[in-house]
């Protein structure tokens, strides 16, 4: 290409409504992240990107394509844009394009408005018959062709069959990209078997066309409404985003296939594209059940299953009814949306119809308040059943009136509705409820009292709200003219129809906020709970900075309520908490927030107050409200409580300081003799303060590489040689130096970090027994498990999976549980034999010092017990102690099981464990927990015991 051309090329300008059918069509496929990604990758603002003066540049357009494909991994573009720009500039021309005798001039009539498109490429139909027609196109400059633009007129002239019912399919047989003089485009097309109809009488003359072009332009209107499949997922993603924040799942599938002849949708949260599809395929074939740790929910209408709602959990532990509950609660808003969906496809005759059911669907999708629903319900009864007015009536909570929830008036209207209607003076619609059934009333045979509940219409169809037999309420549509019989059935049906919807929606919507209220609430008392009362605290302080004023918290707990508990037991205990919840309710303004947050704790949230007085006023009266006695099952009882006051800013600015402090306070005042209050207690603070900075550093440990794996040594103690060690963990804290397992461990319990920590450790250990076996020093590894890995069913798996990156032969490996786990009869022998079918050899941890595991193992196929240092540490040659760890190797002896002594650190205790027939032991005495070096060097040189 010469220099002159280059020049050209590069200030080229092209029609705007290229990159602008693009953009708009990307609004679409992107999410906002994506068009920002975009904006990035062409260095442009994304705001007001659309109306770039880069787009009338020849080569910016090619560029904003090239990104748009590579962000989307779509490569046909060119004639999405195509078909975005038909649609834009003919949706209000599509009766013009419809009174065109045939698909071919309807053509030939929109390749002059192409050639306005593009006018340095002109086109020209260069022949055409009933069922296709062939387009030329040639760039009068072949140095700005582009395949862009050569699919762009492809996609454009696809759609223009579709308005008349008909499947079009267009493909360029020659491009002048390759060579040829011009580009040519083949536009076939063909009736679309699902809108083929009967062929009209042609005596009924211009009346039926002008019926057949209003029926063609409804069905386009619900085409590019909802019918696409990309509004159709708007529904379903939604309700898929939904369940995503009702649960605590990592992630979930939306499979839907209406029937046989439409493919099957796939939406997903947390999953790739193609794993989400090869999921739907085994979800489809039943391979995944609730022992995978999925939950599957059917999406079904009338016996027929349109779709399956499903969520993934992370750990396949116990799945609890509530997301039970939640899931089918979701699956039924689905299949609500599906439900419309599927009767659009009867429905494209009728316009009015097919909008109002498909706002209710999306609304139905938004799972709002039942507040909402009845408004949003309400709305659509004029364009569903052509009525003037609609209502909507929700049953009183005595169930004898009706209560409105609802109204809308197409025509205007002076007199008021009635908010209420005693059902007792209607006894045609109150039977019309109990059964229930839709009827008609008339307005004329109704009390005078009621009349006004008309509003000049002569009939109202009164249609009641049911599912699963409990009743919402009622929908009403009224009417000035008394429709005709087969009018008034059609009339109820599609009532009908938006009550089954709206029922749905109500039951979920109560469903939901039931659940929310449980969620945020103490289901003991009624009393909000920690989640509410922490969210409550951001408005506080939002308002405190506005206003300048102060924010409270008092932390409330209940002296020796213990006592309680043990001597008249737990439901005297929950009376007494309910009867304390209520006195304190009366000390608190309505703006207050009283929490409950657990036990005998309580919390006070205490927005815009004028600083700690007014927090130390209501502690005070709390104190005071409990001096009273309380009558708990017969029994008269004496309770006080200890206060903590914080205030803010003094004491902190938001929730969780403000708690540190008004916990140490509370503290301090039990300290004073309880039945108190106290303002603050640094003293207190500091170590809990302490307490959470090194749980909050325990999470970064794993991943800073700050964990170690020392080894120590367990001996045999006839042969006096090493046969095996057990791994044990430290954290080489970066301030606080190497750090022993009780000063982390527990921590790790109670957060959970305790699981990913035992992981990490088991990595290590077998990574080394590996590289022992593979030196010719095949040492036993022993490694515990934690009361959290036994509760995980996948751990077998977990293991098998480790031992195998690691190359280490099970037999090397050996799984210590504590004699503390706490784990039901049923669940522990059932991971016990999945762990022993490895291979692996499995001993009993701390014997003597917990809930007895061996006893409840039964037969299950131990091959250790390890005697807790505790027993060998009392013990001497003559100590009353040794008959006890002498039983404990016999009784394991019977058993047919090993003994491993924990904790020697003496000659004598060596002695008596070797006369008693301990096998093995491990301690100080031989050697303190080292390093993987070494214990290559206590193999050679480890201390003997004299005989």
């Amino acid at each position: 290409m010469s220099a002159t051309a280059k020049v050209q090329r590069s200030v080229r300008e092209v029609s705007r409504e290229v990159p602008e059918m693009l953009l708009k069509y990307l609004t679409h496929a992107l999410d906002p992240a994506g068009l920002v990604q975009l904006a990035d990758m062409l260095e442009i603002p994304c705001e007001g990107m659309e109306r770039s003066p880069r787009w009338e540049r020849f080569d910016d357009v090619v560029r904003l394509f090239e990104a748009a494909s590579v962000l989307t991994g779509d490569l046909q573009l060119g004639r999405r844009s195509g078909e975005e720009c038909f649609w834009d500039g003919t949706e209000s021309s599509i009766e013009v394009l419809l009174s065109i005798p045939s698909v071919g001039l309807a053509v030939k009539g929109l390749v002059e408005y192409g050639t306005r498109i593009a006018p340095t490429r002109p086109l020209k139909i260069t022949s055409y018959g009933d069922d296709h027609c062939v387009i030329s196109a040639t760039y009068l400059t072949p140095a700005f062709g582009h395949k862009v633009f050569c699919d762009f007129t492809a996609g454009y002239y696809t759609q223009l069959p579709l308005i008349f019912g008909k499947l079009a399919s267009v493909v360029e047989t020659r491009c002048q990209l390759d060579g040829a003089p011009s580009c040519l485009y083949r536009v076939a097309w063909r009736p679309d078997p699902s809108m083929r109809r009967d062929v009209p009488d042609p005596a009924e003359g211009p009346a039926r066309a002008a019926e057949e072009i209003r029926r063609f332009e409804a069905l386009q209107e619900m085409a590019s409404s909802f019918v696409e499949a990309r509004d159709v997922s708007e529904v379903l993603q939604r309700i898929l985003d939904q369940v995503s924040t009702a649960l605590l799942a990592p992630r979930y599938l939306l499979v839907t296939q209406l029937d046989d002849r439409q493919p099957r949708q796939v939406h997903s949260y947390g999953f790739s594209e193609d794993r989400a599809e090869a999921y739907a395929d085994r979800i489809l074939a039943g391979e995944l059940s609730e022992a995978d740790g999925v939950l599957d929910v059917e999406i079904g209408s009338e016996g027929k299953v349109l779709g399956h709602l499903v969520a993934f959990f992370t750990t396949h532990g116990t799945i609890h009814e509530r997301d039970r509950r939640v899931l089918k609660a979701y699956a039924r808003h689905a299949t609500a949306a599906l439900e419309v969906i599927a009767s659009l496809d009867g429905a494209r005759r009728d316009r009015d119809l097919a909008k109002a059911l498909l706002h209710l669907a999306r609304d139905l999708a938004e799972v709002g308040t039942s507040e909402d629903i009845c408004a949003r319900l309400v709305r659509a009864v004029p364009a569903v059943t052509g009525a003037e007015m609609g209502t909507v009536w929700r049953i009183s909570e005595s169930g004898d009136q009706l209560v409105l929830a609802g109204s809308v008036v197409t025509t205007s209207s002076d007199r008021p509705l009635p908010d209420r209607i005693d059902m007792s003076e209607m006894p045609r619609l109150k039977r019309a409820i109990e059964r229930p059934k839709a009827i008609f009333l008339d307005a004329s045979k109704v009390p005078a009292s009621l009349a006004a509940a008309f509003r000049e219409r002569n009939v109202a169809a009164a249609v009641p709200i049911v599912s699963k037999g409990t009743l919402f309420g009622i929908v009403t549509a009224g009417f000035r003219s008394d429709p005709s019989e087969a009018e008034r059935v059609d009339i109820l049906e599609r009532l009908t129809g938006l009550a089954d919807h709206a029922a749905t929606a109500l039951e979920n919507a109560q469903l939901l906020e039931r659940m929310q209220h449980e969620t945020l609430h103490d289901r003991l008392t009624g009393l909000a709970n920690r989640p509410l009362v922490e969210d409550r605290s951001k408005l506080a302080f939002a308002m405190a900075a506005r206003s300048g004023k102060s924010v409270g918290l008092l932390f409330v707990d209940l002296d020796r309520f213990k006592i309680v508990n043990d001597t008249l037991g737990h439901s005297a205990g929950d009376d007494l908490i309910c009867q304390v919840a209520d006195r304190m309710v009366d000390c608190m303004r309505t703006t207050d927030t009283l929490a409950r947050l657990g036990g005998d704790e309580f919390v006070v949230l205490l927005p815009e107050i004028s600083g700690v007085d007014i927090a130390v006023e209501v502690a005070d009266r709390l104190i005071r409200a409990l001096d009273r006695p309380f009558m708990v099952l017969g029994h008269e009882l004496f309770i006080s409580c200890s206060v903590g006051v914080a205030c803010s800013p003094g004491d902190g600015l938001d929730y969780q300081t403000l708690m540190l402090h008004a916990d140490g306070a509370m503290y301090a005042a039990k300290a004073n003799g309880r039945n108190a209050f106290a303002v603050q207690a640094p003293s207190v603070q500091e170590p809990r303060r302490q307490q959470l900075d090194l749980e909050s550093q325990l999470h970064k440990a794993v991943e800073n590489d700050e964990l170690r794996v020392l080894y120590q040594p367990q001996i045999d103690l006839t042969t006096m040689r090493m046969v095996g060690v057990e791994a044990l963990v430290r954290w080489q804290h970066p301030t606080l130096g190497m750090l022993a397992p009780d000063k982390f461990l527990p921590l790790a319990e109670e957060s959970g970090m305790i699981v990913p920590i035992d992981a990490w450790v088991r990595r290590t250990a077998f990574r080394q027994a590996a590289a022992w076996s593979a030196a010719g020093n095949p040492l036993r590894v022993a490694v515990n498990l934690s009361t959290r890995d036994l509760a995980n069913p996948d751990l077998p798996e977990l293991v098998r999976r480790e031992m195998a990156h690691a190359e280490v032969s099970p037999s090397l490996v050996e799984l210590e549980i504590t004699d503390r786990a706490v784990l039901s009869e049923e669940d522990l022998p059932i991971v016990i034999d999945s762990l022993h079918a490895l291979g692996v050899r499995l001993a009993i941890d701390d014997f003597g010092t917990g809930t007895s595991v061996l006893g409840r193992l039964h037969s299950s196929p131990v091959d250790t017990l390890k005697i807790d240092r505790s027993f060998v540490r009392a013990m001497a040659e003559d100590a009353p102690e040794a008959p006890l760890v002498r039983a404990i190797i016999t009784l394991a002896h019977s058993l047919n099981l090993d003994v491993v002594a924990e904790g020697v650190e003496t000659i004598a205790q060596g002695r008596v464990l070797r006369r008693y027939g301990c096998e093995m032991a491990q301690g100080f005495l031989f050697s303190r927990p080292v390093s993987p070096d070494q214990i290559d060097v206590l193999c050679e040189d480890l201390p003997q015991l004299p005989a």
